[in-house]
């Protein structure tokens, strides 16, 4: 959630081979950070990312490739080691 609200970046969810409706109950009373939300109810598109551990968050890039992958829950410490570098790469390349 605070990444939703600090990070200044489009987050993506998906609902990865769960009932929608409790998906959606349960964003609903938590709170949803997400622009959007996939329904994945076969698991194809976790399958096709190797999705083994919940959760997981990717960074995408602007031609759609992985740049950073992380499993496990996304705290401050993670998101400045791993995430941060590139998106400081990223922001810099794009200038």
């Amino acid at each position: 959630m605070e990444l939703g609200k600090t990070a200044g970046l489009p987050l993506i969810g998906l609902n990865y081979q769960d009932n929608r409706e409790d998906a959606q109950r349960w964003l609903s009373y938590f709170g949803d950070p997400y622009r959007f939300s996939v329904y994945d109810e076969d698991g194809a598109l976790g399958k096709a990312l190797n999705v083994e551990v919940l959760p997981v968050t990717f960074l995408i890039g602007d031609q759609d490739e992985i740049l950073v992958r992380h499993d496990g829950p996304v705290a401050a410490d993670s998101f400045a080691r791993k995430f941060l570098p590139v998106l400081e790469a990223t922001r810099e390349d794009g200038k």
